[in-house]
Formats: C-alpha cells, structure tokens, sequence
C-alpha cells in the first residue's frame, strides 16, 4: 500500500505531522478497505502502539470493526472512551464526524433508536458548528 511507504518516509525524516496525517489516511483504507477484520484490528492495535501522538481516529475505526465482529459491548466501550478523548480536547467537529461510526455500530447492534441518537447527535454537532466551519473553511466570519 502507497500509505505505507509513506508512513516508513515519515519516520524516517522525523517528520510527526506527515507521520499522523499519514497513519490516519492509512487506517481508513485498512477499515474500509478489503483487510479482514481482525487482521485490521492488529493493524490499529500496532499503529496505536507506534505512534506517538494522540490518534483517537484509530480507536473509532478499531470499534467499528470490533461491531463487523459482534463484539458490541467492547465496540460501544472504545468508541464512548475516544470520542470523551476528542470532547475532553475541545475537537467537536472530529466528535460530530465520528458520530457516523457510532452511528454505525449500533446499527450492526440492531439497536436502531441508539443509531438514530448517535446521527442526530453528529448532525446537530455539524449545524451548530456550521458557522464555525465556513469560517474555517472559507475565511468568511459567520454571521
């Protein structure tokens, strides 16, 4: 995989932010990607091992795939722990977008009023940050 190689480059250079930005990107394609589960899971469980910032993206993808697995309670577990990691952090936005994940695990649950809870709640983060974002996004301070 391409990410991988880049991964190794920016460990070699020193360079944390590609390592992250990197590492993140790499753990996306590994949990939607054709990886088996498990073998995703040791994956993250290996990146979490390696990096050496705070990666709380990894966690949200290894409970998704802990969900594939039908292990519910450990999913539930990992997910609710990094997302009060994001919150206790002030990243709102990271909490509302992986609010799809929750969204997701409770969904594969079979607990579908839970899901929707988790979707409204990423949604409503979404709007109500809306204005915050354009501004990030365009440099247009919101009105």
């Amino acid at each position: 995989m391409a990410v991988h190689c880049a991964m190794q480059h920016g460990e070699h250079t020193d360079d944390l932010w590609l390592q992250r930005s990197i590492r993140g990107m790499a753990a996306a394609s590994v949990r939607l990607g054709p990886t088996p589960s498990d073998e995703a899971i040791a994956w993250l469980e290996n990146a979490q091992a390696e990096g050496v910032t705070f990666q709380p993206f990894l966690d949200v993808w290894r409970a998704s795939l802990l969900a594939d697995l039908g292990r519910f309670d450990e999913a539930r577990s990992i997910f609710a722990n990094a997302v009060a990691d994001l919150s206790e952090r002030g990243l709102t936005t990271f909490v509302a977008i992986s609010m799809q994940e929750g969204w997701s695990i409770e969904m594969i649950a079979g607990d579908y009023q839970s899901a929707e809870r988790a979707a409204r709640q990423g949604c409503e983060q979404l709007d109500a940050a809306g204005g915050a974002l354009l501004a990030l996004d365009t440099g247009v301070p919101a009105r």
